[in-house]
């Protein structure tokens, strides 16, 4: 069994409070719905497979303005 430091045990618990009671449709389309995701896809349509990358940047940028809102 991996171990890890009470911070990090702290914070997988946070995650598994807010996230491990949704289905795995339900974080498809949380995550579908997130800027760096809409933006590395374009104008494709939800349904249409891509192998577009998701930029690091777009994906630092979104995910620090939420952690800096005290979002989620």
């Amino acid at each position: 069994m991996t171990e890890f430091s009470e911070e990090i045990a702290r914070h997988l618990e946070e995650v598994m409070v807010a996230y491990g009671g949704h289905s795995a449709l339900d974080l498809e389309r949380l995550t579908h719905s997130e800027p760096p995701w809409r933006e590395a896809r374009g104008d494709l349509p939800p349904d249409e497979n891509s192998e577009a990358p998701i930029s690091e940047e777009t994906m630092r940028r979104y995910y620090r303005s939420i952690a800096a809102d005290g979002e989620r």
